[in-house]
């Protein structure tokens, strides 16, 4: 049963306990929640502070509160939230600097899988990525056309590694990164389609060392 609450933070407990409730009944995207009268009697709290513990579920994609159909649980997009407010944390140079390095992390993790766990298909995706992108650097694409063809190879490489968690936060890694205005030249374009075909082949080559190297220097870390 849901636990009574005795302490202080009502709304941050009330909300503790529902998704407490809901790891322990195993309840899985669509089953209904008990209806908020059921609540308030079993946790002792009010209406409005129930309400407003719904209201963060809601807005995390936990629940969706209905008047037909109650409370319904809902797979939640952890991740689409904090894309909201990343450009509130990433806001000055030195942020970028770091959250620059936070993608290095996650992508030698994600090639290191596409190593690891990657089968001919989805390693072949990533080549197959490296050489789209090279073929249309030079046909005089704009610079929104191309971030396109970048973000599919880079995409790929997570996508190659099987991990669904790992996949979701780094769409919206990626996507940050493309929406920062830059200047890139065609000599650009030709540079980064070198290093995309460079990774794509230290990838199939099962090079991890090499492939770390090569990611370094395609983000541009500083030494």
């Amino acid at each position: 049963m849901l636990k009574k609450v005795v302490k202080s933070s009502l709304v941050n407990q009330v909300t503790e306990n529902i998704i407490e409730y809901m790891v322990s009944h195993k309840m899985k995207p669509g089953e209904r929640l008990p209806s908020e009268m059921q609540l308030m009697d079993s946790l002792g709290i009010s209406r409005s502070v129930l309400r407003e513990a719904l209201s963060r579920l809601n807005y995390f994609g936990i629940i969706s509160s209905e008047k037909k159909n109650g409370i319904i649980v809902k797979s939640p997009k952890p991740f689409a939230t904090i894309y909201n407010f990343l450009p509130l944390l990433v806001s000055s140079s030195n942020d970028f600097e770091k959250f620059t390095y936070f993608r290095y992390v996650l992508e030698c993790g994600a090639a290191e899988f596409a190593i690891l766990f990657g089968d001919e298909q989805s390693v072949g995706e990533i080549t197959k990525a490296a050489k789209t992108y090279l073929e249309n650097a030079n046909k005089g694409l704009t610079r929104d056309e191309m971030i396109e063809f970048d973000e599919s190879f880079h995409i790929a490489i997570f996508d190659a590694g099987k991990n669904d968690f790992l996949n979701e936060l780094s769409s919206m890694v990626i996507k940050h990164f493309s929406s920062r205005p830059s200047e890139l030249s065609r000599k650009d374009f030709d540079r980064i389609a070198n290093e995309h075909s460079s990774i794509a082949q230290a990838i199939k080559n099962k090079d991890m060392d090499k492939c770390r190297k090569l990611l370094g220097s395609h983000l541009r870390l500083k030494s």
